[in-house]
């Protein structure tokens, strides 16, 4: 059931999947999440990456969009070069839950906590020391609901 003119001769996937019943193509933002110092992104595009629906059922992540993750603040959970997938819908913040976090200082994938109006960001490596902005200085992009890491 796959499209050989998708991976052979570089045709869209939206050209070859729309018949098949059992793919999904999701966003990959080529913007850079920062698991420590964040990620400053001027130029953001993105590719589409096919995936079977059903393996997206089974890790509960059909709503997500994909975002490269760079560091080792979040090490044991998402590690330095992993695919975020990302919950747009989900931006409400739900104490100690993992968010995308867009920042003065960039975009941040922490867990998050709110505390007096405050949002405060914190790494899973303790290394690494908690940030906190005010909640008028923050852009929830979405929660964290999968990682793809690499081996």
């Amino acid at each position: 059931h796959i499209c050989i003119n998708t991976f052979f001769y570089g045709s869209a996937p939206k050209e070859s999947v729309h018949t098949f019943e059992h793919y999904k193509i999701l966003k990959l933002y080529s913007a850079n999440a920062s698991l420590g110092g964040g990620c400053i992104n001027e130029h953001i595009s993105t590719q589409e990456i096919v995936f079977d629906e059903r393996i997206l059922a089974h890790l509960k992540v059909r709503d997500c969009e994909l975002i490269l993750a760079l560091g080792e603040s979040m090490e044991h959970i998402i590690t330095d070069r992993s695919l975020c997938l990302v919950n747009r819908k989900e931006g409400s913040i739900k104490n100690g839950k993992i968010y995308a976090v867009q920042t003065n200082d960039g975009l941040f994938i922490k867990h998050c906590f709110i505390k007096d109006k405050r949002l405060e960001l914190i790494s899973a490596n303790l290394n690494y020391e908690p940030i906190s902005y005010s909640l008028n200085e923050v852009e929830v992009i979405g929660r964290i609901r999968g990682v793809i890491a690499p081996v």
